[in-house]
């Protein structure tokens, strides 16, 4: 039995991990390697989660990232501590999702110029990300049509225990109001948001 995303249910059959390579150029992708998912005695036997098994055909294909762009694309089920740690420890540039609740902080703003350093360790975050009345400067708006608003920023996730890029875009419905927000993430703090959801969307 495993879980089905199109289902959203535990399902009875067949699950395969996969990995293909992106061409964002031409839209299209191709296949890499599949491996048939262990069932949950195999996991018992092996001594592994489910989660350990994935991370362990991601180490098996690190060269191949690393060869391709040394980006991952997952979808929101692995937006979690247990995948995005020995991930990022790989060198590997993460872009996934996270769940709509995820507690999120700002990231403590720059140091001025010239400013003595503070005692202790640095802070890791600031406020709290209030969706109700968020700071614009901090999460600001970058794109805006009818269909969707597009805001990006430095967060810190509570989940994950690490500040990331953070591409939240709220689709719109007719009259403008907020039908559902999704959460992408980028491991690489650096990179943009139209970088982020191009690769995001080019994972289907």
């Amino acid at each position: 039995r495993f879980w089905s995303g199109q289902a959203g249910a535990v399902k009875r059959g067949m699950e395969v991990g996969c990995f293909a390579v992106g061409d964002l150029g031409h839209r299209t992708a191709f296949h890499l390697d599949a491996k048939l998912t262990p069932t949950a005695a195999e996991l018992r036997k092996a001594g592994k989660t489910l989660m350990q098994h994935y991370v362990s055909q991601v180490e098996g294909q690190a060269g191949n990232i690393g060869h391709f762009g040394n980006c991952l694309a997952a979808d929101g089920y692995f937006g979690v501590s247990t995948f995005v740690e020995p991930v990022t420890a790989m060198g590997i540039c993460l872009v996934s999702c996270l769940k709509s609740n995820a507690a999120l902080f700002y990231a403590p703003p720059p140091k001025a110029e010239g400013a003595k350093p503070h005692k202790g360790r640095p802070r890791k975050k600031d406020g709290k990300v209030d969706w109700a009345n968020l700071d614009e400067g901090r999460l600001p708006v970058v794109f805006e049509d009818e269909e969707k608003r597009v805001r990006c920023g430095l967060v810190y996730v509570k989940c994950l225990k690490r500040t990331v890029r953070l591409v939240a875009v709220d689709y719109l419905k007719e009259d403008g109001t907020l039908f559902t927000r999704k959460l992408y993430f980028c491991t690489d703090i650096g990179r943009s948001a139209e970088w982020v959801l191009e690769r995001y969307h080019g994972r289907y």
